[in-house]
C-alpha cells in the first residue's frame, strides 16, 4: 500500500528533540505524540523480529526512518471497547515516528501511539508483522 501522506523529504532531526532525550534515558514528562523528525541514537541494540532486517522493515513500511526501540517501556492496551486497560509485556518495539508496532511475550503484534515520554498506548491488534507494516 502506497504511503500517500509523505510527499516531501524530511529535514535532518534536531539533536535536542525530546524523543532523542528519552532514547538516551532522559524521559520527557509530556505525553504528546512523538514528532516526525526524531533522533533515535542509542537504539542500535534494540531487538528486531526474527528473519527481518531494519532495511526490510523500512522498505515494507515505506518509512526510511523506522527504528527498533528498546522494549523496556510502559505499553498499555487501550483498544478494549469497555475501556479496560491492560499492561502489555513487549519484546520488540518498532518506531515509525508517532506510531509503533509492538510484539508481546505471547507473540501478538499490536499497533499504537508512541509518546515523547517513551510510553505506548496500543489500540489495534495485527495478525502479523507484515499486516502491521502494511497498515501503517
Amino acid at each position: 500500500m502506497a504511503d500517500t501522506h509523505r510527499t516531501a523529504p524530511r529535514s535532518p532531526p534536531p539533536a535536542a528533540h525530546p524523543l532523542a532525550r528519552m532514547m538516551r534515558g532522559g524521559a520527557s514528562p509530556a505525553r504528546a505524540p512523538a514528532r516526525d523528525a526524531c533522533d533515535h541514537s542509542g537504539v542500535a541494540d534494540a531487538p528486531l523480529p526474527a528473519g527481518w532486517t531494519l532495511q526490510q522493515i523500512r522498505d515494507r513500511s515505506g518509512d526510511q526512518e523506522a527504528v527498533a526501540l528498546d522494549p523496556h517501556r510502559a505499553v498499555t492496551w487501550v483498544g478494549d471497547v469497555t475501556g479496560v486497560k491492560e499492561t502489555l509485556r513487549p519484546v520488540i518495539v518498532l518506531g515509525f515516528h508517532s506510531l509503533c508496532l509492538v510484539k508481546t511475550v505471547d507473540h501478538t503484534w499490536y499497533m499504537g501511539s508512541l509518546y515523547e515520554n517513551g510510553s505506548i498506548d496500543c489500540w489495534a491488534g495485527c495478525n502479523s508483522l507484515d499486516d502491521g507494516l502494511r497498515g501503517l
